[in-house]
């Protein structure tokens, strides 16, 4: 009779979620009915069954340029020859990368690129979460939870981060680990630390951005253990020539990281990567 009861009750209980359950999402349905859900992208309102109103609309999602192959094997670059495998750029055999490789999930173009700048410079935070999950996309696909132990986001000095008041990159890290389930994945936020204000990368040559950032970041003394013989995955929003990935990649090798490598959102493509990859100065 006891176990009858202890059914029974085990029953209701069920009942009783699926109840709950079935109001929530009815009541999600209603307001998406009175209220539809705007792209944070293009901030038109839309609805689309089956994916969630806190992405992208699919008018915005078709506008992004996904970075496929052939890259160049270390820092990550697309060839714009036509060219039927990967392999090592020109600037990567002559200059070896501390970080590598370098892999970028979409073009730095259009929406991407307005998405990015109203995230960063337009502090408009909501574009983390949708940004954060194409992130993670590129975490699965070009590394694995196998192949990762710490995730780390490139830093701001303390000067521009009270500026900005927050860093993208922590953000989208966070988002990107999350939706590739890496939740024994540690994300050491504050491991690596920008030392020295640098200026704008945007606008320098390659020569100019590696010169930019050198010697701009250290490892405080007590995260020295945490990364030490550890694989590491750096996250930045942008990647143009991968010279703030290789700065802190040489930061965390000399500290004692097993090896780094760097994944961007958004990778720049224009007249100076053709340049590098076809040896044109």
């Amino acid at each position: 009779m006891l176990d009858t009861m202890k059914g029974n009750d085990h029953m209701s209980s069920s009942i009783q979620h699926k109840m709950i359950q079935y109001s929530i999402n009815w009541l999600a349905e209603l307001l998406n009915l009175a209220f539809p859900p705007r792209c944070p992208a293009c901030l038109s309102t839309w609805r689309h069954p089956g994916v969630s109103a806190d992405f992208l609309c699919p008018d915005c999602l078709d506008e992004l340029n996904p970075i496929v192959g052939p890259l160049c094997l270390d820092c990550g670059l697309p060839f714009n020859l036509e060219e039927q495998y990967d392999h090592l750029c020109g600037d990567c055999l002559v200059s070896p990368k501390n970080c590598r490789p370098i892999r970028s999930v979409l073009k730095y173009q259009g929406v991407a690129r307005e998405a990015i700048n109203r995230f960063k410079y337009g502090r408009d935070i909501s574009l983390a979460h949708p940004l954060g999950r194409i992130l993670g996309i590129g975490l699965l696909v070009h590394f694995g939870m196998s192949e990762i132990d710490v995730i780390i986001p490139v830093p701001l000095h303390i000067n521009r981060l009270r500026e900005r008041q927050f860093n993208q990159s922590f953000l989208l890290a966070g988002y990107a680990a999350k939706y590739a389930r890496l939740k024994y994945v540690p994300l050491l936020w504050s491991a690596l630390k920008k030392t020295r204000v640098t200026s704008n990368q945007a606008g320098l040559d390659a020569y100019a951005r590696r010169r930019n950032v050198r010697e701009a970041f250290q490892v405080p003394e007590k995260f020295i253990q945490q990364i030490r013989g550890k694989r590491i995955i750096l996250i930045d929003d942008v990647c143009t020539t991968g010279s703030t990935l290789d700065e802190c990649a040489k930061t965390l090798l000399a500290a004692g990281a097993a090896n780094v490598s760097g994944l961007s959102l958004c990778r720049t493509i224009n007249r100076d990567d053709r340049s590098a990859v076809l040896g044109i100065s």
